[in-house]
């Protein structure tokens, strides 16, 4: 059955061939012409087969020759291309449209010779064919480093160019490519990127699709630090192309926005512009979004080595949670620590990628350090000494450091022979570069100092091209006067010890990030309880408890009142920020004294938010506005949903006191001030008061609800024969039992409403001191329907 499918198919396809040969064995322009339109629709092979057929016929015809060319090049068959345009520009030297292409596939296998004469023919033949002077300008692409080391070279290799790409445009202002060419001249040969960037606009605003002049733009206005401008061009860009605007058009202006706003200290916005930035160029330019997601400089090498293994999906997840565990402030939309990485990488692109993509080692360590806490800059010359050429920092500790690297390297460098030290002989020079041309015996050197580190950089241009490293291993020359070389032994010790060093605190501490808190640590405690808000929004209240002997006191001229300016944040399992709200509490009374040495007093405050039901990790930062001192504190919370028909029961809110109340306030609700008690440890014989909502009650035929409540405190720890009781009933006592560890009372309740509260008070007088947790169990009589809630206390000793 197969075999026989495989012989129709075949002599379908032969048929088809002998249509194709049947139509090129008529008139030789009828076959062209089809050939043109198999050539068009992408049936290349297919061109290809008629365009031979009529060569086969008349060997002396021009077009056919031209088209076979076109249609092998589109095949990736250049050298067959290459001989059938040449049979046509054989018999016809002045074919200009096939000189063009021959130039057009000569750049592509990297014969610029070849491209240059076919692009000169074609000029020859029409001066007026723009492509072929573009061709040209591309044929005269030269070695720009080879190019630097001559006198007035560079400034050559750019008239070379610039001129026939100037012509190309004068010709076609159109031109798809031109204008981008001549923006990429002034930034690769004449570091000028301020003359580039409005030639790359030209070209952006012609070919929408062009996404090399929109990148080379994005980049020359970072290199100009012309931000604001960039994004005014982009802007510009996307209502000149409408619907036909390049995503890259949105992502880049992102990425310049995120520049404007580190500038301006807008940190939040700054993280948002580039994350926007990194989700158009992850499809755009992989190579620039790998750049900002590598770890390999910040994380241990055990992980690194995982991460590489991972999928993508895995990948993704892993660099989220990377980054979040280093998140120093949690309440926060904006994770510190990777808005901060992100700020390095994009720090290293702009001023350390001069001699090497992305960036040199300089970039490297600054990735990992961030600002070295002093960075100096100077040329090293020979016969000096390292330490001639610092200027005093102004700061003890760097100038120490740097002090102490004279006796740990003490580098000299000299043209003939200088003193290692008096005791270990000497060593000729130290040779930064030494080109056949040049002899330089001089080279750019930065210093940079980690105090906490107690650590000193160096960094050289040692081959003079604009990449920094470390400074290379010795160079051992001949030891002839006047000469540069190296003493092998001691010249090794030194170049060997900063990179060592370096090394050894890479094993150590791969990454640093010193986030500043803006003042001493705060303790606190803090609680959330869950309550149904309007429209069935879970409305979360937060409650805070400050121990005075953390705030000073009234007399030490700070004033007699402070405030509390907190901040509270819920993160899902990715660590990604879900909902969050800000207050400021006060004033607040400072203590007038310090208090005793085994008494605690505490300030209370709290406020409440709106957030989405989950379960998620709750972040709470607390500041004192006159001590300055901050606090932030973790822990897990459940956001009930109290959304739908079922009966609910809230949270339960443990408080130091309730009692009626019609004055508004952030302890007030339902009629009651509630004190809060977020410390959740109670002294033994202090009544533990308690609050809770129940939501959805059915009424009965008599518009009246009836449900029963059951409470039970569970010891934590073994206990025996402990007891308890409510100071305040809730409905009827029902039931009561207990055994060595735990004690249930169930109570008949009822009401009106069907959205009801209550609250009562615990007589702790009979529990021994230890961590105990109190159930709430709810039941609806009409429909059976249950609900629990639970929360732990603690009696102290």
């Amino acid at each position: 059955m197969i075999q026989s499918y495989s012989i129709r198919a075949f002599v379908v396809a032969l048929v088809y061939l002998a249509s194709i040969l049947s139509i090129a064995a008529q008139q030789p322009e009828v076959s062209i012409k089809r050939g043109k339109t198999l050539f068009e629709d992408g049936q290349f092979e297919d061109a290809s087969a008629v365009f031979r057929m009529i060569i086969e016929q008349d060997s002396k015809r021009i077009t056919p020759h031209y088209w076979l060319g076109l249609s092998l090049h589109a095949q990736g068959e250049s050298k067959e291309a290459v001989k059938s345009l040449k049979k046509a520009v054989k018999l016809d030297r002045d074919f200009v449209d096939a000189h063009v292409v021959l130039a057009q596939i000569y750049l592509g296998m990297d014969k610029k010779k070849d491209a240059r004469k076919s692009a000169e023919k074609a000029i020859k033949a029409n001066p007026e064919t723009a492509n072929a002077h573009y061709y040209l300008a591309l044929a005269r692409d030269e070695n720009v480093k080879l190019a630097e080391l001559r006198r007035g070279k560079v400034k050559k290799v750019f008239e070379n160019q610039y001129w026939p790409l100037k012509k190309a445009i004068s010709l076609d202002p159109q031109h798809t490519d031109a204008h981008y060419r001549i923006g990429r001249l002034y930034i690769k040969l004449m570091k000028d990127p301020d003359s580039a960037i409005p030639f790359f606009v030209e070209q952006a605003s012609i070919n929408p699709e062009h996404t090399e002049a929109l990148l080379a733009l994005a980049d020359a206005s970072i290199a100009t630090e012309r931000f604001q401008e960039g994004v005014e061009h982009f802007q510009k860009l996307a209502e000149l192309h409408g619907g036909k605007t390049h995503p890259l058009v949105v992502g880049l202006s992102a990425q310049l926005d995120s520049y404007v706003y580190l500038g301006l200290r807008r940190e939040p916005e700054a993280l948002k512009a580039l994350e926007a930035y990194l989700i158009v160029i992850k499809d755009h330019d992989p190579e620039a979004f790998r750049r900002y997601r590598d770890i390999s400089l910040v994380a241990e090498p055990d992980i690194v080595k995982k991460y590489g293994q991972l999928t993508d999906d895995e990948k993704e997840a892993t660099w989220r949670q990377f980054w979040a565990v280093r998140d120093p402030d949690p309440t926060t939309a904006v994770n510190e620590r990777l808005s901060e990485h992100y700020r390095r990488v994009m720090f290293a692109l702009r001023n350390f990628s001069d001699g090497k993509e992305p960036w040199d080692t300089r970039g490297e360590i600054y990735i990992r350090y961030g600002e070295p806490d002093d960075r100096q800059s100077f040329v090293f010359r020979t016969g000096s000494n390292v330490m001639e050429n610092y200027m005093p920092s102004g700061d003890s500790q760097v100038d120490a450091v740097r002090e102490t690297n004279r006796y740990q390297y003490q580098l000299q460098v000299s043209n003939g022979a200088s003193p290692w030290s008096e005791d270990s002989g000497g060593f000729d020079s130290f040779l930064a570069r030494s080109s056949n041309e040049t002899r330089a015996n001089a080279f750019a050197t930065e210093s940079w100092v980690y105090v906490p580190y107690n650590l000193e950089l160096f960094f050289t241009d040692q081959m003079n091209d604009g990449s920094y490293d470390y400074p290379l291993l010795p160079t051992q020359l001949p030891s002839v006067p006047g000469s540069s070389g190296f003493a092998r032994s001691p010249g090794f010790r030194f170049m060997s010890t900063p990179k060592q060093r370096v090394a050894s605190l890479i094993k150590q501490k791969p990454e640093a990030y010193d986030f500043d808190y803006g003042g001493d640590p705060l303790n606190f405690v803090y609680d959330l309880a869950a309550f149904r808000g309007n429209d069935d929004q879970t409305e979360v209240e937060v409650a805070f408890s400050v121990p005075t002997d953390q705030m000073g006191i009234a007399s030490d001229g700070s004033g007699m009142e402070t405030w509390f300016a907190s901040r509270v944040a819920l993160q899902d399992a990715g660590r990604n920020y879900v909902a969050g709200s800000q207050a400021l509490a006060g004033p607040v009374a400072r203590p007038m004294s310090r208090p005793g040495k085994d008494r605690v007093e505490l300030r209370t405050a709290g406020f409440s938010f709106t957030a989405p039901a989950g379960t998620y990790r709750s972040a709470l930062a607390v500041k004192d506005s006159t001590t300055k001192r901050i606090g932030i504190f973790l822990r897990p919370f459940t956001v009930k949903d109290f959304s739908g028909a079922n009966l609910h029961v809230s949270d339960i809110k443990l408080a130091a006191a309730i009692s009626e109340s019609a004055d508004p306030g952030p302890f007030s609700r339902n009629g009651l001030r509630i004190i809060p008690h977020p410390v959740h440890i109670f002294a033994v014989a202090q009544p533990i008061y308690i609050y809770f909502e129940l939501y959805n009650l059915t009424q009965n035929g008599s518009g009246q609800t009836e449900f029963d409540t059951g409470l039970t405190i569970a010891a934590k720890e073994e206990q025996r024969n402990f007891a308890w009781q409510l100071l305040t009933d809730i409905g009827r006592l029902v039931t009561r039992s207990s055994n060595d560890q735990a004690v249930d009372l169930a109570y008949e309740d009822g009401g009106l409403l069907t959205d009801d509260f209550r609250h009562t008070s615990i007589d702790t007088s009979d529990l021994p001191p230890g961590p105990y947790t109190l159930t709430l169990t709810v039941t609806d009589r009409q429909t059976g329907e249950a609900d629990i809630s639970e929360t732990d206390f603690v009696i102290a000793k």
